[in-house]
């Protein structure tokens, strides 16, 4: 994103034309759709749209969206979807989004850990608060850097192979190159059986802390106002891969931000279990615990720090099974 450059399985046409059927099932943006609804959003900021997914069955549901995403390529397979003409398509990253006064943003599955510069982290979350309307909301997600999900990046763990309409049988894996601090670089290898092509795509994600997602939030004036894990999807149960679907690393912890002034925080922290009150998230009050600022109760620990100023929450799901360590590939 803000970065400026794109993956090749974004980027070469190639990779980007089989990125939807190499990745078919999106479940993963139920929970996003449902928090759209939740907040009553009419319109929407999608950033790192991709092929489009998210931001068409947004707009097919009268929302008023806008798509932005650095590979070119990706928005020429969103721009050919039926509906596409109901989405405002902008090729760059969120810096080239102009003030839309949206009600909520989103940056769905690798998206913000895709972002792994801090500079081009600390543009996103500018250029993304300048769109939003006063009281907007931020919805994006992140992974528990201790999981240590790479683990099961390699062949053996992540091969696909799958007959794309059109195009023939493609052979798709993932290869772990290197793990540096928070940084975890991966290579995806696609083989094309119609000529015997060979393409591969390196990407780097940045696995971040609870406290350096915080402090940037808090730093770039959002408010953080909720954390939900979020549920394994059907893919990650059956152990299948795909180009862009989040790391083996379930639940995915989603964090819910309200854009707004900083106020004072309260002195009261909340330890919030899920008790599977509905198919995303639930509640159950467990654990009380007193700071200036944060700190848990109980169980209560989502993915992500989880900061309100006034109240803090800790969400942990355990309606929904969480998925095996090495159940989805980058």
């Amino acid at each position: 994103m803000a970065d400026a450059h794109a993956d090749a399985h974004f980027e070469h046409p190639r990779l980007a034309a089989v990125y939807d059927p190499l990745d078919p099932d999106r479940s993963d943006l139920d929970a996003y759709a449902a928090i759209a609804a939740e907040l009553r959003a009419r319109r929407v900021l999608d950033v790192g749209c991709g092929t489009g997914t998210f931001a068409l069955l947004l707009a097919g549901r009268g929302l008023d969206v806008t798509g932005v995403d650095p590979a070119a390529a990706s928005l020429d397979v969103a721009r050919a979807k039926p509906g596409a003409d109901r989405v405002r398509w902008i090729h760059g990253d969120a810096t080239a989004v102009p003030p839309i006064s949206a009600d909520l943003a989103t940056m769905t599955a690798n998206v913000a850990q895709a972002i792994a510069g801090p500079d081009g982290w600390s543009a996103t979350l500018d250029a993304v608060h300048a769109a939003l309307r006063p009281g907007g909301h931020l919805v994006f997600e992140t992974r528990d850097p201790a999981r240590r999900a790479w683990l099961g990046w390699n062949r053996e763990e992540t091969y696909v192979r799958a007959d794309v309409p059109g195009v023939g049988v493609v052979e798709h894996w993932v290869d772990l190159l290197d793990v540096s601090g928070p940084l975890v670089t991966f290579r995806g290898t696609y083989v094309f059986a119609s000529d015997g092509q060979v393409l591969t795509s390196d990407s780097t994600l940045r696995f971040r802390e609870r406290d350096e997602v915080t402090a940037d939030l808090a730093a770039h004036g959002y408010t953080l106002k909720d954390v939900r894990d979020a549920p394994p999807t059907a893919q990650a149960a059956s152990s299948s891969s795909s180009p862009n679907a989040p790391p083996p690393d379930a639940p995915r912890g989603r964090t819910h931000l309200s854009k707004g002034p900083r106020r004072t925080p309260a002195e009261v922290l909340l330890g919030v279990r899920g008790v599977g009150i509905s198919p995303y998230f639930g509640w159950g009050v467990r654990g009380v615990g007193i700071s200036p600022y944060f700190g848990w109760g109980g169980e209560g620990c989502g993915d992500l720090a989880v900061l309100r100023w006034g109240v803090l929450w800790g969400v942990r799901g355990v309606g929904i099974p969480p998925a095996p360590p090495d159940a989805r590939a980058p």
